[in-house]
C-alpha cells in the first residue's frame, strides 16, 4: 500500500509544467519497444562508454529510468538516468546511446542505497530538474526551462 500511495504522490508532484523535456518518458524516436529488455546493455554517452544497464523500469510504480553500472570511471557507483536522456537504442548492438556527456552524469545527484519511500520522491524531483537544466535544444542551446514535464500513468 505504501508503494501505491508514493507512486500516486510521485505523479501529483511532477505533472505540474511541461516543457520539451520529458524525463520519464521514451523519445518517439528513441526506438524503445514496449516489453524490450534493456538489462544488459551497453551504455555510451556524447563522450564514450558509459556503462551497462543493469535494471531498467519503464511500466513500474516509480518513473522510467535506467540504473546503470558505470564501473571504474567513477569508481564503480552506480548512477540513474531518466529515461528522457535516451537518444537512440540499437538492439543489434545491444547499445543504448544517451544524450548527456559523462561529466554531465557524474554531476547528477545520486540515489541513497536504501532510501525511505519520500526520499525517492525528492530524489526524483532533484533528478529530473538536473536533467532538464542539461537539456540541449536541436539548436545547441542550454534549455532556459528548469522544470519538467509531469510523469503521468
Amino acid at each position: 500500500m505504501r508503494n501505491r500511495a508514493s507512486a500516486h504522490r510521485i505523479r501529483r508532484r511532477w505533472g505540474r509544467e511541461m516543457t520539451t523535456f520529458k524525463p520519464w518518458e521514451y523519445r518517439a524516436d528513441a526506438g524503445f519497444v514496449k516489453g524490450t529488455e534493456l538489462t544488459g546493455y551497453k551504455v555510451v554517452a556524447v563522450d564514450g562508454d558509459l556503462g551497462q544497464v543493469v535494471e531498467a523500469e519503464y511500466d513500474g510504480p516509480l518513473p522510467a529510468h535506467l540504473y546503470v553500472d558505470v564501473g571504474s570511471w567513477l569508481f564503480g557507483h552506480h548512477v540513474m538516468l531518466p529515461v528522457g536522456v535516451v537518444e537512440r537504442i540499437d538492439a543489434t548492438e545491444r547499445t543504448v546511446y544517451v544524450d548527456r556527456t559523462k561529466d554531465q552524469i557524474e554531476h547528477a545527484p545520486r540515489v541513497d542505497p536504501a532510501p525511505e519511500v519520500t526520499d525517492y520522491v525528492n530524489y526524483f524531483e532533484d533528478l529530473a530538474s538536473y536533467y532538464s537544466s542539461t537539456y540541449m535544444l536541436p539548436d545547441g542551446q542550454l534549455s532556459s526551462k528548469p522544470r519538467t514535464s509531469g510523469w503521468s500513468k
